[in-house]
């Protein structure tokens, strides 16, 4: 078999899907199942659906546009702020959205608008982690505006935590998450079918809480695919973390010097090293993947190895058992980075391995 190559077993994505909405339906919570990671992959999309997710969630309109081509049935949403040139996609393939700018859900209106169909939306509020979202103090106003636009119904109010600075979800933000939106219904006349506390990062939360207040929601890509809690990192014990294996292959596997020789300078990472530092000695072997194709720091060899370094093509490994020869596959997990990188890249073959009968 061709190398690089992803290698995707669908019986564990099931199995790990099919635990988390059992999980997380004993309180109460539906599951939205998020493909982006794996580029809207409609033979994953499907194994979630099987498994009882609520909804499939993606950050690209493309994305969406795939899965309803390959006919995956379940509900499609989009989970990234549209872009405004991309709007008229949006009200013709995603059935639900999430939004946090008057201008862009302004747009969403004309195209619903000019194709006579409602689009459905989810406001997102900030609540301390500073990626995307309404700030509370400017949630009426912006409620309001969106209230007066044709053709656009808001059914839910969001949040995200823990992807760009950590901000950790706990019961203080969602009792808080679930008492703006009491107040929000209370004061506009609306009702907010969906309150999404969030995404994998609420994991220890969820299992922790004997209180959900009113969250019933949450968007989960890594803990599916992956069966890591990413705020911890951390595997979970009645998850599968091997869904996905990264296999590659040796192209040159021999010894060298156990120091630099010639002029310094910065490598291909922006890092110096002196001239006649010690790298140890052994085999020095390399593989025919590179950053141009994953993440490499998010890899995790399967086998008596370790990563030395990688350039945009090339990875070196210190095979410090000599058993390594040029033609032979190396193994590797993967973090959710790395997963979404090989995923990304062309030059690596997605080979599914084991089908759902």
């Amino acid at each position: 078999m061709e190398t690089p190559r992803l290698e995707i077993d669908l019986k564990k994505i099931y199995h790990n899907t099919k635990s988390i909405v059992n999980l997380f339906k004993a309180k109460n919570i539906d599951v939205m199942g998020i493909t982006k990671a794996v580029m809207g992959d409609p033979e994953i999309a499907k194994v979630m659906i099987n498994a009882g997710v609520s909804c499939i969630g993606d950050s690209r309109i493309e994305n969406i546009e795939r899965m309803k081509q390959a006919g995956v049935t379940a509900k499609l949403a989009l989970i990234r702020t549209p872009l405004i040139s991309k709007a008229e996609k949006v009200v013709l393939h995603a059935d639900i959205s999430l939004n946090s700018e008057v201008d862009v859900i302004r747009e969403l209106s004309k195209y619903a608008l000019k194709h006579s169909r409602t689009h459905k939306i989810i406001l997102m509020i900030e609540m301390g982690d500073l990626r995307e979202g309404i700030e509370i103090e400017e949630i009426d106003q912006f409620i309001c505006e969106v209230k007066a636009l044709p053709k656009i119904k808001i059914v839910g109010l969001g949040t995200n935590l823990g992807c760009l600075n950590d901000v950790k979800p706990n019961s203080r933000k969602m009792a808080e998450l679930s008492s703006i939106a009491s107040r929000l219904e209370k004061t506009h006349g609306i009702e907010f079918v969906i309150i999404s506390g969030g995404n994998s990062s609420n994991f220890q939360w969820i299992m922790n809480a004997h209180d959900v207040y009113r969250i019933n929601n949450l968007r989960i890509g890594e803990l599916i695919l992956l069966g890591t809690n990413p705020s911890s990192g951390s595997p979970v014990h009645f998850l599968k973390q091997d869904a996905f294996t990264l296999v590659t292959e040796v192209i040159e596997s021999k010894k060298k010097k156990p120091y630099l020789e010639g002029v310094n300078t910065i490598n291909s990472s922006g890092k110096a090293q002196e001239i006649g530092d010690e790298l140890g000695y052994g085999s020095r072997t390399i593989l025919g993947i590179g950053e141009q194709d994953t993440n490499i720091q998010g890899l995790r060899p399967l086998g008596n190895f370790t990563i030395v370094g990688s350039t945009s093509d090339h990875m070196i490994i210190c095979n410090a058992s000599n058993n390594l020869r040029v033609g032979q596959e190396a193994r590797f997990t993967m973090s959710y980075e790395a997963l979404t990188g090989a995923y990304t890249s062309p030059f690596v073959e997605k080979r599914i391995i084991s089908y759902m009968i």
